[in-house]
Formats: structure tokens, sequence, C-alpha cells
């Protein structure tokens, strides 16, 4: 149980005390060693029948109910497609012909197709990630600031400033063209980013891979640019930089926007006791 007390002489729940030594651990950059000597010199201060894990391996079990989701697709070595939806089944690609899987010689000149994939896109949906904005009062408050927020920047002359996006044409301009859905300060506004870096830092091998980032705009300009609220949501596989075929890895979270843009996700909000749909769009500006 998520209220289940660390001990009998405290009200520090099991759940809040594991998150927050997560938290330090990345914080701090600590290894599994270093997370697994720290649990167990806590066990040895804590009084006898508490229930703090020992190790990060119990640490993850009991966290694992409240991680988000993640999907590994297999992609084509050279970017052509996805092997998803009606790709799903095939062992080569359609356009290149190239094995979806890894080949390899068994040493007696012949070649054996493994199971191991040559190339996969990892994909964090961000609709769950959204919704959990809403699971606390406080951060449901803050996905309004854009309408309800209060501005008071002005220049030298008196006028109002610019200090958010939906301060800017573009904003108003889409709020205009979908006022049904834009009535609802709740719906969420996104803005999409992407950068490259070197898996193995400055050494020799030039492996590269791409990350594709959500950032969530309703926030403040204080909230945007924090990292809590900058979520990861692609990890394209190198070596090189996709190029034309960026939009082929992009396909998961345009699905997904897609939908939720269409059809809206049923969402609850701590902040007026009420169920809601939540709508999701990119917003460029």
């Amino acid at each position: 149980s998520s209220k289940r007390c660390l001990h009998e002489h405290t009200e520090l729940c099991q759940l809040d005390a594991i998150a927050q030594v997560m938290a330090l651990k990345a914080q701090f950059n600590l290894g599994r060693e270093c997370y697994d000597a720290m649990m167990t010199l806590f066990g040895r201060f804590l009084p006898k029948g508490h229930v703090m894990p020992a190790n990060l391996y119990q640490s993850d079990k009991i966290l694992r109910v409240l991680k988000m989701p993640y999907e590994k697709i297999d992609a084509c070595e050279k970017g052509c497609v996805l092997f998803r939806k009606e790709y799903a089944h095939l062992d080569y690609c359609p356009n290149c012909e190239s094995c979806r899987y890894l080949v390899v010689d068994n040493g007696m000149g012949e070649k054996r197709q493994t199971k191991i994939t040559v190339s996969v896109l990892r994909y964090m949906p961000i609709v769950p990630r959204l919704q959990r904005l809403f699971m606390v009062e406080e951060t449901a408050r803050h996905m309004t600031w854009h309408k309800l927020g209060k501005r008071t920047e002005l220049d030298a002359d008196g006028n109002k400033m610019l200090v958010h996006t939906s301060d800017g044409f573009a904003w108003r301009h889409f709020d205009a063209l979908h006022k049904d859905k834009s009535k609802d300060p709740r719906q969420a506004r996104v803005a999409i980013s992407t950068n490259g870096f070197n898996v193995y830092g400055m050494t020799a091998a030039q492996y590269n891979c791409w990350l594709v980032f959500v950032i969530q705009l309703n926030l403040s300009p204080e909230e945007i640019m924090k990292r809590k609220n900058i979520f990861l949501t692609l990890i394209i596989p190198g070596p090189n930089y996709p190029g034309k075929n960026m939009n082929v890895y992009m396909q998961p979270l345009k699905d997904e926007l897609q939908e939720a843009w269409d059809n809206g996700i049923k969402t609850y909000d701590p902040a007026t006791k009420t169920k809601f749909k939540i709508h999701v769009w990119i917003l460029t500006i």
C-alpha cells in the first residue's frame, strides 16, 4: 500500500521514502553499488520492523507500478520504415530489403539470421505524462497559467510585453480557429524539439543518437523550461543523422498526438474535482 508507514515511529510512508532516495540517486548520478550501500546503511539506522527496501532491485520492484510505459519499436537500419502496424510481421524492409535482424556467419561460410534487432527506436508515450501533471492539485492549476496567469510586465512606454507564447499572434489565431477545444484552459499545447549527441562522448566512435523532446507550453514562463517539464519521448538510433527519414521515426508521436487531438483523452483534474477530455496540439511559433 502507498500509505504503508516506513516504521511504527514515523508518519513517513514507504513510497515517499523510496521516492526521495531515488530522486537523490538521479540528482547526483549515483551508481547501483552506491545506492545499495546507502540503503544498507539506512537499514541499520532504522528501528526493527522497518520496510525500507535493501537495494535498488527491491526499490524498482515497488515503484514499477508507477513507472511510465515505453515501447521498443524495430526499425529498418536505413530508416525507411518502422516494423509496426502493416509492417509488424515483416523480417525485411519493404523498401530497401535490408534484414530486420542481425545476420551472423556461423564460421562455416553460412550466414544465419538471429533474433537480435539491428535498429531499435525507443518511444515513451507523451499523453500519460501530460495526464500526470493533473494528478497533483498544484500542477493542475499551473496547467491553466497561459490563460489565467497574471501578467504585469510593461515596457518603458507602459505597453504590455510578450511574456509568454500565449501572448503571441500564432497562439491567439489558433484559439480563434478552434474555439470549442481552446475555450478550456486545461487543454495542452506542446512544442517539439530535437537534438543529437555522441553516445560515447569525444571518442573515435562516431555514433550519434537523436533525442526528441516535448515541451509543455501551458505553464508559466518560470516553469516551462524546467527539466521536470521537458519530456524525452523518442530516442532515435544512429549512427548517423536520420535526415529526410526523421518523419518515419516521428510516426508513433504523430499518431498519439493525432488521437489526443481528434478524440481527447479522459483525465481527472483534482483542482476542480472533475473529469474532462484533454486534447493536445503542437504549437509552432
